[in-house]
């Protein structure tokens, strides 16, 4: 199965492709990472700035055509603090998926800081949360009674 991983973080966006293997480790197959400087604007509740968000959603129209290109069987992103504290956070997240397709999580305060401190084993390099977004997204589609991916995709 592959799956591309996508952080989207206060200074830039980061993208991983990975082939997970049967152990739910994985390989990672590419990787992608572009600055958008959203934390410009929206720290501190403030609303993020429309050059940020452009820059944002061109960022991520590339990284879905690059994942499709990938062939990946799922798309997993996760949104940090910049979206999270931004007056207009979740009026962005709506417009990512309605340009992208792509439907960012919002990641908890504590795991967008920690990313991979103490106790966190990370098992790829890759933008933060990587693993367990991975991780999460290999064991939905693994899981007893889940259909397989369709062959050919893998």
């Amino acid at each position: 199965m592959r799956i591309a991983a996508i952080d989207i973080g206060t200074n830039s966006v980061h993208m991983i492709v990975v082939q997970v293997r049967p152990d739910l480790s994985f390989e990672v197959i590419d990787r992608e990472k572009a600055m958008v400087r959203l934390g410009a604007g929206g720290l501190d509740g403030r609303a993020l700035t429309s050059e940020a968000m452009s820059a944002a959603l061109g960022a991520l129209s590339k990284f879905k055509r690059l994942a499709e290109s990938h062939r990946v069987d799922e798309i997993v992103a996760a949104a940090t603090s910049a979206t999270r504290e931004a007056e207009n956070g979740g009026e962005f997240l709506a417009d990512i998926e309605r340009h992208t397709g792509i439907r960012p999580r919002d990641r908890p305060p504590k795991r967008a800081a920690s990313g991979s401190g103490p106790g966190r084993r990370r098992t790829a390099p890759g933008p933060p949360g990587a693993d367990d977004a991975v991780r999460g997204a290999a064991r939905r589609t693994t899981r007893p009674g889940s259909r397989s991916p369709p062959s050919g995709r893998g």
